[in-house]
């Protein structure tokens, strides 16, 4: 009798350790996670029982892990504290409609972090904030790729750290109808921000892209190229530094700012002499800006610089300077 109550004994604990297992397993999260119209979020996520929204998937989802998109649908708005990436396929829609005075998508995550969202649509339907917002201390990087932005009363991209040094990719990307901003890189504090635009539609919005260095002891740096910013109501393109830092260096190559209600190409803040890459300063290398109010504009002691391959229409706030290649 004794021996048997000592082996029972020795059953129970084991089956407690495997029932200890099969929780933690059961809660344990993927590097791999998927999302589906069909999807619940009481499932695990995985392949066969994807979950319903993004922000489900978020918590089920191990850093620098990857979401899925399987199939079209609304899949709701995410906040999103880890290094993740969110991918959609081609041919399939993946939509976030945003509430009145939400943000779609909104980053708080660590220093350290490295975000890839492609191939998303964003809605704001005229009453959501904000589609994509990074507004904490950071670094890491941020690649927005593919998506489209639609709608919203402030800005389509907004990327306002507060600490560190981000970089931020945003390519293949429209910005179209937002009340404040299409694109809005605009850093606080002593936060810098190194950007590449490339292939980006900003159209419609009350200013296309604009960026904003004037509220920060860092730097924006970086370099736009092959994008249209037309039909904004006010500025086009945008460029404003710090007054007496001159923190703010821009490169803005085979593009166009035309049809913009105020200036295609606005320079405040940013310096009378071009230094390239870690110096300050606007240059345009064959860009479009025509048909604006006001073409190019400089003010508070700036400067636009130019390789002389750019066309202009005529109207002009400020003579761009010709850049010395070196």
């Amino acid at each position: 009798m004794r021996k048997i109550s000592k082996f029972a004994l020795v059953a129970l604990v084991a089956l407690r350790a495997l029932s200890v297992l099969a929780s933690s397993d059961a809660h344990a999260q993927s590097n791999r996670t998927f999302v589906s119209g069909h999807g619940s979020d009481s499932s695990a996520c995985t392949l066969t029982a994807p979950c319903r929204s993004f922000a489900q998937a978020v918590t089920q989802t191990a850093p620098g892990g990857e979401i899925t998109v399987l199939d079209s649908a609304g899949y709701g708005p995410v906040t999103i504290t880890q290094s993740v990436t969110i991918t959609n396929p081609s041919g399939v829609e993946a939509g976030i409609t945003v509430p009145s005075g939400q943000n779609g998508i909104t980053i708080t995550a660590a220093s350290t972090a490295d975000i890839t969202l492609r191939g998303l649509t964003l809605l704001g339907g005229g009453a959501g904030a904000n589609g994509i917002v990074l507004n904490s201390s950071a670094g890491g990087s941020l690649n927005i790729i593919g998506c489209f932005i639609k709608d919203f009363t402030a800005s389509g991209v907004a990327i306002q750290p507060s600490a560190g040094t981000l970089t931020a990719l945003i390519s293949d990307t429209y910005a179209l109808n937002n009340g404040s901003k299409g694109i809005n890189i605009a850093p606080t504090s002593a936060a810098s921000v190194n950007f590449a635009i490339a292939q980006v539609t900003a159209e419609g919005n009350a200013n296309g892209i604009y960026l904003d260095a004037s509220a920060s002891n860092g730097r924006v740096t970086g370099v736009i190229s092959g994008s249209h910013v037309d039909y904004n109501s006010g500025n086009g393109i945008t460029a404003s530094g710090k007054s007496g830092s001159f923190n703010i260096y821009v490169h803005i190559k085979d593009s166009y700012a035309t049809h913009n209600g105020s200036n295609g190409v606005s320079a405040l803040n940013t310096g009378v002499s071009v230094g390239f890459s870690s110096g300050s300063g606007i240059l345009l290398n064959n860009v479009y800006a025509l048909s604006n109010s006001t073409d190019i504009a400089t003010s508070s002691g700036s400067s636009i610089f130019t390789f002389g391959n750019n066309v202009f229409g005529g109207t002009s706030g400020g003579s761009p300077t010709a850049a010395s290649l070196r």
